[in-house]
């Protein structure tokens, strides 16, 4: 264990190997006081809303996974923020031309500054409940939305993008149909500038058992923790500074414990989620994850329900990230 210690601290101080986590800025931050007004059974009830369904909500499952987009537009208007749909068609086996949306919420414009945008898809794989795999960061992207929205308009951070997108799920992951590639080059075509993307993916698993954590390449595990209690905070290159800043706020305000992840490499690894999409659009781009199939083994299975997550958990980060949009932006 000394040994690992020891090895850990060399490689994330850049003592071993400076081109696994770059050098990032060392802004300071200090701890405020915010009311935490999010609720853990509010979570709960929004997964259990998108997994507890007839049909899962899918793109073979059109009436469900629209009955979902629904769902998110009216928490969004609910708490007032400016809401639109972000409509596209594709053409599949056994639809031509259908219809699929991005639900968009945005808070009040002001034109000197950029944008941040924070998304978590809401399409589900196959015919799964997919609680964790997406209903958690959905639950938390909404539960983030309603603090900044509930917050008096000349007190709401400017110019943020809430966006819950489709088909991030196979068939379409890889490829320009996806929701998050539409909304990305949609931002680039209409000159839009963009800070920050803060991708939400997979964000209620939580393991205190010891190896519960496991690593796409041999070694990291003598580097990051074999425990999966951590929020994953990853980036590439290009991000690493604002992943340094995302697990300074997530530790403060959260009070889970947080690694950070920047490589130089393995972007085929770390860009499994919809934040791939502003990458390829030169915006700079961060997931928050608990790191997905790396510790739940529930991952694309009927066994992804609502009951194996850990609300409470949820709830700390979804208050540790509205802190940080709040002060950020």
């Amino acid at each position: 264990m000394k040994l690992r210690n020891k090895i850990r601290t060399l490689i994330l101080t850049g003592v071993a190997t400076p081109l696994l986590v770059s050098c990032c800025s060392g802004k300071n931050i200090t701890e405020k006081s915010y009311p935490v007004t999010v609720k853990e059974q509010t979570l709960r009830d929004h997964v259990e809303y998108m997994c507890n369904r007839d049909k899962a909500r899918n793109y073979r499952n059109i009436e469900s996974i629209n009955e979902c987009a629904e769902y998110i537009k009216k928490q969004f208007e609910d708490v007032g923020l400016k809401t639109e749909e972000q409509v596209y068609k594709v053409s599949t086996q056994r639809r031509t031309d259908q219809e699929y949306k991005n639900i968009i919420a945005t808070t009040p414009v002001d034109n000197q500054k950029p944008f941040t945008v924070i998304g978590a898809h809401y399409d589900s794989c196959m015919e799964l409940p997919g609680a964790d795999d997406n209903a958690s960061a959905v639950a938390v992207l909404l539960e983030t939305a309603k603090v900044i929205g509930n917050l008096p308009k000349d007190k709401q951070p400017k110019n943020l993008i809430f966006v819950a997108y489709t088909l991030e799920e196979p068939p379409f992951f890889g490829t320009n149909k996806m929701g998050s590639y539409v909304h990305a080059k949609s931002l680039v075509d209409a000159g839009v500038d963009v800070k920050l993307m803060i991708c939400l993916e997979m964000l209620g698993y939580f393991s205190e058992e010891e190896d519960s954590q496991e690593f796409p390449v041999a070694g990291l595990g003598l580097i990051y923790p074999t425990v999966g209690n951590f929020v994953g905070v990853i980036g590439n290159m290009d991000s690493s500074s604002e992943t340094k800043l995302m697990k300074k706020y997530m530790e403060m305000y959260s009070k889970l414990p947080t690694e950070k992840m920047a490589f130089p490499f393995m972007e085929s690894i770390t860009g499994l989620s919809d934040h791939r999409n502003y990458w390829k659009f030169d915006i700079p781009a961060i997931m928050l994850t608990d790191t997905a199939f790396m510790r739940n083994k529930n991952y694309h299975t009927e066994f992804d329900t609502p009951d194996t997550l850990s609300y409470d958990k949820m709830a700390m980060i979804t208050h540790a990230l509205a802190v940080y949009l709040q002060e950020e932006n």
